[in-house]
């Protein structure tokens, strides 16, 4: 299988950012590499619309993985929220899509078992990379960048590892 890795965000385009300045670009890329050592050594074959903190509209995101014709794609993001109470993890597929759907549900039951965080909700929505992309696909927030916990995570090299077995788990 195919899958299309998207670490959201980069660039001049940091995503949310901690009170202490962590960029959600860098938390994304970091478990997006990862996430993608796990794939391959599962015998599956790994593409990453980016590679370094440099920034790459939604557009072309979607168009490399439908050029590259993955068959799945998922994009890794970490949430931000106006009241730093909002904790966990979320997954998001395409309205409609039976696949993404069920990918949806498998990626957040195993990274609720690999990470523990609570899931605030698997739910269909409308953002442009699960609308533009051919194949299922899902956009995982990963935590609460927020959130002082999700946040003291999201900052632990051993919690990005969890997370992104978590998710590989849920793809395989």
């Amino acid at each position: 299988m195919k899958i299309c890795i998207d670490p959201g965000h980069g660039g001049r385009d940091p995503g949310a950012v901690s009170q202490d300045g962590i960029k959600e670009s860098l938390v994304n890329l970091k478990c997006a590499k990862l996430l993608e050592r796990y794939l391959i050594r599962a015998g599956h074959t790994v593409i990453l619309t980016r590679r370094k903190d440099v920034e790459v509209d939604l557009a072309t995101r979607c168009a490399y993985a439908n050029e590259q014709q993955a068959d799945i794609f998922v994009s890794i993001h970490a949430n931000a929220a106006a009241s730093d109470d909002a904790n966990g993890y979320e997954v998001f597929h395409y309205p409609g899509s039976v696949n993404g759907e069920v990918l949806a549900q498998c990626v957040s039951n195993a990274y609720k078992i690999a990470t523990g965080l609570p899931c605030r909700r698997v739910e269909s929505a409308n953002f442009q990379v699960l609308r533009n992309t051919r194949m299922p696909a899902v956009l995982v927030e990963l935590g609460f960048l927020t959130n002082k916990g999700d946040c003291a995570l999201l900052k632990e090299p051993a919690f990005i590892d969890k997370a992104a077995m978590g998710v590989a788990f849920g793809v395989i």
